[in-house]
């Protein structure tokens, strides 16, 4: 989990690569080491009930898997993009996904994640 509030901050380099994204974490790295977590950068892709196991896509790409015994599936919320002229696109490309970010138009931009914020810095960058 991390800080929304302090995502302004991922603009101090005006590039994602070199922030360091646990600053915008409540905890720290090493704090969550010492409690014995270990941290999975990635995104979950499938839930395996029947093998209690959790399929991940990393950063670069890579799959893992983790076990676990309780899963809690915590899964935040998402932007509401009002439905103005010009700030979505007539046919949703995944209409399961309220905000999805491929039926938005090229410029359009909400401000709720790092990769939110990615999207931005790179629109940005190409002027």
């Amino acid at each position: 989990a991390y800080n929304r509030v302090m995502l302004t901050q991922y603009f101090q380099d005006r590039d994602g690569d070199q922030h360091d994204k646990m600053k915008l974490s409540y905890w720290s790295e090493e704090a969550l080491k010492e409690k014995g977590v270990m941290l999975v950068y990635g995104r979950a892709t499938e839930i395996v009930r029947d093998a209690k196991e959790v399929v991940y896509a990393g950063p670069t790409g890579a799959v893992g898997r983790l076990c676990y015994d309780a899963l809690v599936l915590a899964t935040g919320s998402y932007c509401f993009v009002p439905p103005t002229p010009g700030m979505t696109l007539p046919e949703k490309k995944n209409p399961q996904w309220p905000d999805d970010p491929a039926s938005r138009p090229e410029g359009v931009f909400v401000y709720r994640t790092i990769e939110d914020l990615e999207g931005l810095i790179a629109a940005a960058k190409k002027g």
